[in-house]
């Protein structure tokens, strides 16, 4: 997280012992790396020279200061910032793109706050492909030289939903939750999880915030041609490979969005939907276009014909272990580019997921 140090807090500083407890654990947090700080040249400065600090606090921000010329180009790059100032109002504001939240200074009294950045997924395994989709993001937008550090929590189901609120309760750690959308069709409303832990995030609250994805599930996010050379050797996902490349290719492809990538779509799973329902008339339309001559009689009866079990596959599914097959390949020992396989659809998702972790989740080297 970027943290800017307003120059108000340098008239102050004398007459607030919990301000110099608040800059005490800030130069701590700095030193450790857990976040950016940042401030104008005057109240760094100040800070340097204050005795009421810590010989450690001021000796990190005289690194700090000394810095100044080269990390002030992070404020290009980074859209959310901290800023700590001597008042005892939280505001929001907005510029364009960039958004600055105020925060009082007594925010920054409990070692808490400034510990790194709690990442919550719905599922821990995600956490290997969300660094994958960062090394993409921060290598084509030049920003090697910002570093990513954060606290990675796993959720799901309900549990997402109890340790968001918890936190955001608390208003003593920045969290960000990425959550799947669950979206199985277009018109379609949210699965449950992203809906409950929707309804809860308070804007008033800002130390704590969501990202739903604009794709069913993570698994979505993954380009086809990054299955293909994860599941090269494995002849049981060739058909699952062969359906992707095709759609890719097809009037068709923002059905992907919506597929159930780790277990497939069959006729039944459509059939058992509600007569009605979206799902049903979004995915009929699509197999009546996609695979009309391959279920032709099955689309006629409106329902599947086979006695036993339903084989009318519409696309196999890849399994549940997606993400430590991904891991595998494309591990941080592995640092890949993985830029040629990404399509331009995806390069919009990746790039904005991209750019909102870099905002909760920058930070800076260790000071030894």
């Amino acid at each position: 997280m970027l943290f800017i140090l307003n120059n108000c807090l340098i008239d102050k500083i004398k007459d607030d012992v919990n301000i110099i407890i608040a800059l005490d654990l800030i130069a701590h947090s700095r030193r450790s790396g857990h976040h950016i700080v940042l401030g104008e040249r005057k109240v760094i400065k100040h800070l340097t020279e204050c005795e009421d600090l810590s010989e450690l606090a001021r000796s990190v921000y005289m690194k700090i200061y000394n810095q100044l010329p080269i990390t002030r180009e992070y404020l290009k790059n980074i859209y959310l910032s901290i800023e700590i100032f001597s008042g005892d109002k939280l505001e929001i504001i907005k510029t364009g793109k960039f958004k600055t939240v105020r925060l009082p200074v007594s925010y920054f009294t409990n070692l808490s706050i400034v510990c790194k950045t709690v990442l919550l997924f719905e599922d821990i395994n995600d956490d290997t492909f969300y660094k994958i989709i960062l090394r993409y993001y921060l290598s084509n937008h030049n920003l090697s030289n910002i570093r990513i550090d954060y606290e990675p929590r796993a959720g799901g189901g309900q549990n997402t939903h109890k340790i968001f609120s918890e936190l955001q309760d608390s208003e003593e750690r920045f969290c960000l939750s990425i959550l799947d959308s669950d979206i199985k069709a277009p018109k379609l409303e949210m699965g449950n999880t992203a809906k409950s832990v929707s309804k809860i995030n308070d804007p008033k609250k800002p130390l704590c915030d969501i990202f739903i994805l604009n794709l069913r599930e993570v698994e979505n996010l993954m380009p086809t041609l990054m299955y293909k050379e994860v599941f090269e050797s494995d002849i049981n996902k060739e058909e699952a490979i062969n359906f992707l490349e095709t759609l890719d290719n097809s009037e068709l492809q923002e059905a992907r969005k919506y597929l159930d990538l780790k277990q497939g779509l069959t006729l039944e799973k459509i059939f058992k939907e509600n007569l009605e329902g979206e799902f049903r008339k979004y995915w009929i339309n699509f197999v009546s276009v996609f695979h009309s001559n391959i279920f032709e009689k099955c689309l006629k009866e409106g329902k599947c014909l086979e006695t036993k079990s339903c084989n009318c596959s519409i696309t196999k599914g890849f399994g549940q272990n997606i993400s430590k097959e991904i891991e595998k390949k494309y591990n941080s020992k592995n640092d890949k580019s993985v830029s040629h396989i990404i399509s331009d659809e995806l390069a919009l998702e990746w790039n904005e997921i991209g750019s909102i972790i870099t905002d909760w989740c920058c930070c800076s080297s260790r000071i030894s």
